[in-house]
């Protein structure tokens, strides 16, 4: 399983490298939109210490009471990462239901002073928060693994989990329902168009970008809840090493988006692709 995670973080971090390096050199990409990526792309990067440390701590110091604060740190970097990215494709979806909804009063919505705005202050509510939710609600006893975090305290699922990842993710959904319902509502109409600009079909495959990425979000998130349940009613698990190793299969499926999601930029944009091949000359014929 180690090998799995260490694939896993070569690629997370290759893929959003790649988006945030075209970013700061190609002018063209600093845009409102582009800017709600990069948040995304940042947090899923940041994924990968947060997951070299966990793992570091399972196979270097073992279970130890000398590897407890870098398993605490490690989780703590995990946690904001998840938190992290699906607030920003929280972002994403609001910027693009203005866009389609009202556009012309979007450009005074999310102006770029704005956007900033809303980053940085999401980026420190989810540092304080998750800093003090984990410290309060951590618990960790030497000689267990590292899974330091009490998953089935209630308190810790109703403060933690609820607010800051399932009320987002139904937010999501809805903003990603309505935001089709509209496009189809003007593609039915002969005279209407998507976006008043002539970008040969640019927002409508924003926002199919934005669905692929909510249905990944989906499908690991999902995958990560379901199968250890799947597993152990197949397979009983008689100990709680057996139940270990199912969660370390399940987190996997976790981190899939963060690997899965700059190949969807790359796909689904093509200014995304032309500022990587000119942020990378070498990569153009590859």
């Amino acid at each position: 399983m180690f090998d799995v995670y260490v694939w896993q973080v070569l690629v997370m971090c290759f893929g959003n490298c790649l988006v945030i390096v075209a970013y700061a050199k190609v002018k063209s990409l600093h845009t409102i939109y582009n800017k709600c990526l990069l948040s995304l792309a940042a947090s899923d990067l940041m994924l990968a210490p947060g997951l070299l440390l966990l793992e570091g701590v399972k196979h270097i110091w073992g279970s130890d009471e000398s590897g407890r604060w870098m398993c605490l740190l490690g989780c703590w970097i995990l946690a904001v990462s998840i938190t992290g990215s699906v607030w920003s494709v929280l972002l994403v979806s609001l910027n693009r239901f203005v866009r389609i909804k009202y556009p012309l009063r979007h450009i005074n919505y999310f102006t770029d002073r704005r956007v900033t705005c809303a980053i940085v202050v999401m980026w420190l509510l989810i540092f304080s928060g998750l800093t003090v939710i984990k410290t309060w609600y951590t618990v960790w006893h030497p000689g267990e693994r590292c899974y330091p975090y009490a998953i089935n305290v209630p308190e810790a699922t109703l403060y933690f989990s609820v607010p800051v990842t399932a009320l987002p993710i139904l937010v999501i959904t809805v903003l990603y329902i309505w935001i089709r319902l509209i496009v189809y509502k003007m593609e039915s109409r002969s005279t209407s168009k998507i976006n008043q600009e002539n970008d040969n079909g640019w927002q409508k495959r924003r926002v199919n970008m934005l669905g692929v990425i909510i249905a990944v979000l989906y499908v690991s998130y999902t995958l990560t809840l379901l199968l250890p349940y799947f597993w152990v009613l197949s397979f009983p698990c008689t100990n709680r090493w057996e139940r270990a190793a199912v969660l370390d299969i399940s987190n996997a499926f976790i981190y899939l988006s963060s690997c899965l999601d700059p190949v969807i930029y790359h796909m689904g944009d093509s200014n995304i692709r032309k500022a990587v091949n000119k942020a990378f000359p070498k990569c153009r014929n590859r």
